[in-house]
């Protein structure tokens, strides 16, 4: 992706660039409500209309992808929040023992439960 913006952005970058080096003539800025008049070369006038073209298209980018932030942070904070949720609930679900009494209980657990399944799944013989 990031190839397919040079490709797109060096073409007018290089346009622009040629414009500015080959105008160098005068020409006389005036802006009706002012009573002033500035007298540049056209390429000036060029690099400053480029920049102001790029300022303004940049600016119209970042107020397009404020929904998308404003999405993104609003499901950071609620991973964070269920986060915090979850652990405090395991805190609170599990009881502070030493780790290797939680080995011998869960040892003892596992026969248990393996030894209930072999009585709940065994299948009577039958006589044929």
């Amino acid at each position: 992706m990031r190839w397919l913006n040079w490709i797109v952005a060096l073409p007018f970058l290089l346009l622009a660039v040629s414009f500015i080096a080959s105008n160098r003539q005068k020409v006389n800025l005036n802006i009706w409500p002012l009573p002033f008049e500035i007298t540049l070369p056209v390429s000036v006038m060029g690099a400053l209309l480029f920049l102001t073209g790029f300022l303004i298209g940049g600016f119209l980018v970042w107020l397009g992808g404020m929904p998308s932030r404003r999405q993104a942070r609003y499901l950071a904070r609620k991973l964070r929040d269920q986060t915090a949720n979850k652990e405090t609930a395991q805190a609170k679900l599990t009881p502070n023992l030493h780790p290797a009494v939680h080995a011998g209980q869960n040892a003892n657990q596992d026969e248990t439960l393996q030894s209930h399944a072999k009585k709940s799944l065994s299948i009577p013989s039958s006589s044929v």
